[in-house]
């Protein structure tokens, strides 16, 4: 028998690799099970297991640590890491460390585990890949993951610029950030509602296939990356510039630059190409999504501003069947309305008032907010009222008629109506799904 060892921190983690399997019926023993670096050092001394699989983030020597003093004193034992983290740095510290392969916990099998097991036991691991080989496939068979990992560093306030550069360079992707580039925000229609009716089997699965999609639908010389963001969203960075066969933004021009009736960009190809994407996304698996695009972007530090404006411009154009430009485009007694509802969702918000202060009549400010929004102002902020509320629902204890009086509404019945309208369920079965 080959004796194996678990080491993490989450008890719960090493119940389900010792359960996971039969283990001798296929040739391995459980030796020994620890908590940390520390505790695992011990037990190696005590049991002499031939394969380590390890967590990376622990207290009292993380894994890490445990791998570079075995490796000195232990040179015979193999280690396979289990890890929660999605991150391209962790991955790459731990091969070069000597660590045999990599899987992550949230996505294990026992046929995968027994898979690498099996290889590692064997030594093929050493014979047939290399290092770099080994590196490869680990990062090609998470790269979804590790992509997303990278585009939250890129959103996070301690941007390490360089950091994220490095690593872009490392992947070898084809978008270039110290070059201007753009975003291309998708997202699918009515995503939470559907998502809570139960509609969605296989959320990634689908967020796969859109990511396909979109490469298969877009101008192959674009130098562009897709990355899969939350909820229902999908997010296309490409580079613009003067380099041969990449279309150009050629007629940029700010927004308050510009006549009201021009558009803010003129894009080649881009409206055809995203026509085509949602086609297919529409006939392969059933979704509408709409779109929008952010201005030029020179700086990394910027992306969470241009995310934030395209999120809004969205949230706004759930039933758009185009391109449609970002907020930033937006007639400014528009700006002005929805900063207003933003601020004062505790309130009763009536055209009246709103009509009154942007100076404009109640009948033409209603047409031109459904014109420039695409929704009824009534129905943007009911909208923007019960995804506040759907906020508070997931992340507090409040009551429901407590959660209804905060967005401004004094009969709780009525709440609950206009609740399950925009969002797909009453509040208390929004609860329910939450839990579950």
């Amino acid at each position: 028998m080959t004796k194996i060892m678990v080491v993490d921190d989450e008890f719960i983690v090493r119940v389900g690799i010792r359960s996971i399997v039969n283990w001798e019926e296929y040739g391995y023993t459980m030796a020994a099970e620890a908590a940390s670096g520390r505790d695992a050092l011990e037990k190696i001394a005590q049991y002499h297991p031939r394969i380590v699989l390890t967590d990376l983030v622990m207290e009292n020597m993380d894994g890490f640590e445990l791998i570079q003093t075995c490796t000195e004193q232990y040179p015979e034992i193999s280690f396979i890491v289990l890890s929660s983290y999605n991150d391209f740095e962790n991955v790459r510290r731990a091969m070069k460390l000597g660590v045999r392969d990599y899987i992550f916990k949230p996505t294990i099998t026992a046929d995968e585990i027994l898979r690498v097991l099996n290889e590692v036991s064997s030594g093929r691991e050493f014979s047939d890949h290399p290092q770099k080989q080994q590196l490869d496939n680990v990062i090609r068979e998470n790269l979804h993951a590790i992509k997303y990992n990278m585009l939250c560093k890129c959103m996070d306030a301690a941007l390490d610029e360089q950091d994220v550069l490095s690593q872009f360079k490392a992947l070898g992707l084809r978008l270039d950030l110290t070059s201007p580039f753009c975003l291309l925000c998708l997202s699918i229609n009515d995503f939470e509602k559907q998502l809570l009716s139960g509609e969605f089997k296989d959320v990634q699965l689908i967020k796969i296939s859109m990511e396909n999609i979109i490469y298969e639908a877009l101008d192959k010389n674009r130098r562009m990356e897709v990355f899969n963001y939350e909820k229902g969203a999908m997010l296309v960075f490409f580079n613009i510039g003067p380099d041969p066969g990449i279309p150009v933004f050629n007629h940029f021009i700010p927004a308050d630059a510009k006549a009201e009736s021009e558009e803010l960009y003129e894009y080649p190809n881009l409206k055809n190409e995203f026509s085509r994407i949602r086609e297919y996304v529409k006939r392969y698996l059933g979704l509408d999504i709409s779109g929008t695009l952010s201005p030029i972007i020179t700086e990394i530090k910027k992306l969470p501003e241009m995310i934030k404006i395209c999120e809004d411009t969205l949230r706004q154009r759930t039933a758009a069947a185009e391109l449609v430009p970002y907020n930033g485009g937006q007639r400014n007694e528009i700006a002005l309305a929805r900063e207003y509802v933003a601020k004062h969702l505790g309130e009763k918000i009536g055209v009246q008032e709103i009509a009154a202060l942007v100076g404009m009549s109640e009948s033409y400010f209603s047409h031109l907010f459904k014109k420039e929004t695409g929704v009824s102002f009534v129905d943007y902020v009911n909208r923007i009222k019960m995804e506040m509320a759907a906020k508070l629902l997931e992340n507090s204890r409040l009551k429901v008629a407590d959660v209804a009086e905060r967005m401004g509404i004094d009969n709780s019945n009525y709440f609950s109506v206009l609740f399950k309208k925009v969002m797909g369920n009453s509040p208390q079965e929004f609860r329910g799904k939450i839990k579950e």
